[in-house]
């Protein structure tokens, strides 16, 4: 309940942003589509589309998008569609085999985790699973309101979180 509140608010409050966001993907995109979904594993194993707005290989058009992290505003939708949490481990691609599912689809993947506060450069694929396992055994509310304000300073305002 925590997420669809925090989610919708959000969303109502970022509304203009959201829509300008929308318009400038819809123009720079390269398909001209503003909003791309990708395969990810939810919550036990099942898969979701993860949204997300459109950016070219070639990111100068869509720059102000990835550098604000405005590119992830549709996982919101996510978060309201009961896909995402706003915090968790990261959302993982669906794999071709199923058969051994990692500890965290125990949970919701989430927008932001611990791995998000981690230089991306300084982190490899094990530094990631190793950050999604102590989240998932180590999980409290107040860990993800202190996820989500430094994953908001960092975004807004540079905060250096390590």
């Amino acid at each position: 309940m925590f997420d669809k509140i925090v989610a919708a608010g959000t969303l109502a409050v970022l509304a203009p942003v959201f829509v300008c966001c929308w318009v400038y993907a819809k123009v720079t995109g390269p398909s001209k589509a503003p909003v791309t979904t990708l395969p990810r594993l939810g919550l036990g194993g099942e898969a979701f589309d993860l949204l997300n707005f459109s950016a070219p290989a070639d990111q100068r058009k869509t720059r102000p998008l990835v550098k604000y992290g405005l590119i992830h505003l549709p996982e919101l939708l996510n978060v309201l569609r009961g896909d995402m949490s706003l915090v968790g481990p990261r959302p993982r691609p669906v794999r071709t085999s199923q058969s051994q599912l990692p500890i965290e689809v125990r949970l919701r993947p989430g927008m932001t985790g611990l791995w998000m506060l981690t230089p991306r450069t300084e982190l490899t694929p094990q530094d990631i699973h190793s950050l999604d396992r102590t989240y998932v055994e180590s999980w409290s509310l107040f860990r993800d309101i202190r996820i989500l304000i430094l994953t908001a300073g960092a975004v807004r305002y540079g905060w250096k979180t390590t």
